[in-house]
């Protein structure tokens, strides 16, 4: 028999998955949980994050700051 995890459902809090489901699934930032519904039962479905994606750049430079004139001055044009 499987073994049972519980999670607590708190209000205006996200759910977490619990760390053993964590471990089992290899779960990593990142990667994606679709639910469904079927027959009564929740369903999860792992998507893992796709290495060496044009997506794994999204937000990698967030927070720093630019400064195009001189990006572009790199490039040696001027």
């Amino acid at each position: 028999m499987a073994e049972i995890l519980e999670t607590i459902v708190r209000e205006n809090v996200p759910l977490d998955v619990p760390l053993e489901l964590r471990a089992m699934l290899h779960l990593r930032a990142g990667d994606r949980i679709r639910w469904s519904y079927q027959n009564g039962r929740i369903v999860a479905e792992v998507v893992k994050k796709k290495k060496g994606a044009l997506s794994s750049l999204v937000g990698k430079f967030s927070g720093e700051a630019t400064d195009s004139v001189a990006s572009h001055n790199l490039t040696g044009i001027r």
